[in-house]
Order: C-alpha cells, then sequence, then structure tokens
C-alpha cells in the first residue's frame, strides 16, 4: 500500500488497510491502481475482486477507465458503487486531444439497464 501520490509505502497489506478502515467505522473503500491511473487500458480487476472479497462496505475504483466497456466489466466483476474515469471523459483520439465529454442520458440509461439485475418472478 501506497500514499502521497505513490512516494510512500506503508509497509502494511491490503487486508490490514482495510480492517484498519473498518473498524476506525469508515462508510466507503475508495481504491486507486496509481500504476493504471490515466493509462485508459482497463481497470485492476485483480485489485476490485480482492478488495470486494475483503469487504462489504460500498467501494469506487479508479485508475484505467478507457471505454464504457471497462466500466461495466468492473462493474459486473464487484458491483462497486462508484467507478472513477477521469481521462475517459477528457482525452480524446491518438493524440490524446483534451476534449471534455460526458454520457448523454440515452447513453448513460442505457448503460445502467444493461447492468441491472432481471427481474426475479414470482410463483
Amino acid at each position: 500500500m501506497w500514499t502521497h501520490n505513490g512516494s510512500r509505502q506503508t509497509g502494511k497489506l491490503l487486508d490490514e488497510v482495510v480492517r484498519s478502515a473498518e473498524s476506525l467505522g469508515a462508510g466507503e473503500i475508495l481504491v486507486n491502481s496509481i500504476d493504471n491511473d490515466g493509462q485508459m487500458t482497463g481497470y485492476d480487476l485483480t485489485l476490485a475482486k480482492r478488495l470486494r472479497e475483503l469487504t462489504s462496505l460500498p467501494m469506487t475504483v479508479l485508475g484505467g477507465a478507457g471505454s464504457l466497456d471497462d466500466i461495466r466489466r468492473l462493474i459486473e466483476t464487484c458491483g462497486v458503487v462508484g467507478a472513477a474515469a477521469g481521462s475517459l471523459f477528457v482525452f480524446k483520439g491518438p493524440y490524446r486531444a483534451v476534449l471534455i465529454n460526458y454520457l448523454g442520458p440515452a447513453l448513460k440509461e442505457d448503460l445502467i439497464r444493461r447492468l441491472a439485475p432481471a427481474p426475479v418472478e414470482q410463483p
């Protein structure tokens, strides 16, 4: 585990940090894969899955989103409450030009609808 923008190693393992945060009353866990941050190559799903195994707290994952499919895979894998995606909405094209862009309401609703669990039929 690292702090201070990845410049200081804590010497602690992820499970130690999560247990400590829970015991101190944390209401949510936020984890950033600093190796993936800004790379737009996909989230670190191994890290996200491990975090989900360690806690039932709501969690937000960041670092690596390059497409809506990356967000979908993260949510399907972990059921996260938050999927940060800064570079996805800012950098565009092969030259990574700055163009701030957000999902329109129809695309956002379509993504949510595709991720929603199917309703359970009552006998």
